[in-house]
């Protein structure tokens, strides 16, 4: 774009706000969470990582069954 040639028009933003996202799922996904939950992947997961989180430094670590969450 030209200098001085810039459109009156106002960009959209750019952000997507959660209330307008859709929650779908497919049935495979909804299987795959009910087995995980199941098999206590969860707690193997955190115990398996603990080693590599930090007690207080920066913001506490995210859970590793949060990184599969689907549903």
């Amino acid at each position: 774009m030209a200098v001085g040639k810039r459109s009156a028009g106002r960009q959209d933003e750019m952000f997507v706000a959660t209330s307008e996202i859709r929650r779908l799922s497919h049935p495979f996904y909804q299987a795959l969470e009910r087995m995980l939950k199941n098999e206590g992947f969860d707690a193997f997961a955190e115990a398996t990582c603990r080693e590599f989180y930090a007690e207080k430094n920066g913001r506490p670590g995210i859970p590793p069954g949060m990184y599969s969450a689907c549903c």
